[in-house]
């Protein structure tokens, strides 16, 4: 553009009907149009090359340097899959990485042991929140990372489970169930918020879960909507809250509580507790059980 400029005003001579400001204006406006033009190459250059590296993400550095010894063919690079380069990726960081979200991704059961295996072996781990809903874990992938939390992970506060299959198993001393009873009473983390809700946890999770409620335990919330936790789950959490002096927030949205269960609630704040909300939007307590927690929480409020 400056030759042209230049060689037009060496010859003096210009467009016919425009001005040099005119032809100038001109000039900057091709040159936009063609660093718009480079711009929309670069980008389909950098799109070309992330697609590429998505086809062949699979294919190692070792591969890439490997020659032919002999006349052989080397052998085929293995792809690695989404769920092995988060593996890799934990390997690498782990140590360093406080807040992980992996949710809404279908890891399932060999992805959780993936997580569960990169985990481990890292000393020390400085995870804060980890965040795990909705990736398909079922209680055996989710027991293996919970163990591994439970030992790992001193800094953890916060482990969200929410919408992983947890509870399949009948008698619910296996999974997920048995490894959340050693997190809260063995682990090494002063673990606060748990959240659970969205499974399929029966009174019989609750029953070997309730325990850890009632000794070392520092969780402050703890989440279990939508899940099959009925009247004898209500009884369970209950006891467990008896004695509890950290938990202030409990959610049983969805829980197929009826009037007894509410009963045993309504009993349970009775004595002397530091539980400010709980909530059980959602259940069929009927009028009566309605009654009976309102009543509780009046003599509460009056009486202190």
């Amino acid at each position: 553009i400056d030759k042209k400029l230049r060689r037009m005003k060496q010859t003096g001579t210009q467009p016919q009907g425009q001005a040099d400001q005119t032809v100038v204006v001109d000039f900057a406006t091709q040159a936009k149009d063609l660093r718009k033009a480079k711009q929309l190459k670069y980008m389909e250059a950098a799109f070309t090359i992330q697609r590429a590296y998505r086809r062949s993400s699979g294919k190692s550095r070792e591969h890439s340097r490997w020659s032919t010894i002999g006349g052989a063919e080397p052998a085929p690079p293995k792809t690695l899959s989404g769920v092995d380069n988060i593996g890799v990726l934990l390997s690498l960081y782990v140590g360093e990485i406080q807040n992980l979200d992996l949710s809404d991704n279908p890891l399932g059961v060999a992805g959780g042991q993936i997580i569960a295996s990169s985990l481990d072996g890292h000393c020390p781990v400085k995870l804060k929140k980890l965040v795990l809903e909705g990736c398909n874990l079922t209680d055996r992938a989710a027991g293996s990372i919970i163990a591994v939390l439970s030992e790992q992970t001193p800094a953890l506060s916060s482990l969200n489970l929410r919408n992983n299959g947890l509870g399949n198993d009948q008698r619910g001393d296996r999974g997920a169930s048995a490894a959340l009873h050693n997190l809260l009473v063995e682990g090494c983390c002063d673990l606060q918020v748990l959240r659970l809700g969205y499974n399929n946890l029966r009174p019989q999770h609750l029953r070997h879960i309730y325990p850890a409620l009632q000794q070392k335990c520092s969780l402050v919330y703890l989440g279990l909507a939508w899940n099959s936790l009925g009247n004898d789950g209500a009884m369970w959490l209950a006891h467990g809250l008896r004695k509890n002096t950290t938990m202030r927030a409990v959610d049983l949205t969805h829980n197929e509580i009826k009037e007894k269960g509410c009963f045993v609630i309504a009993d349970m704040l009775k004595e002397p507790t530091h539980l400010e909300h709980i909530v059980l939007d959602e259940n069929p307590i009927g009028e009566r059980g309605a009654r009976a927690i309102l009543r509780t929480i009046r003599k509460v409020i009056i009486f202190g």
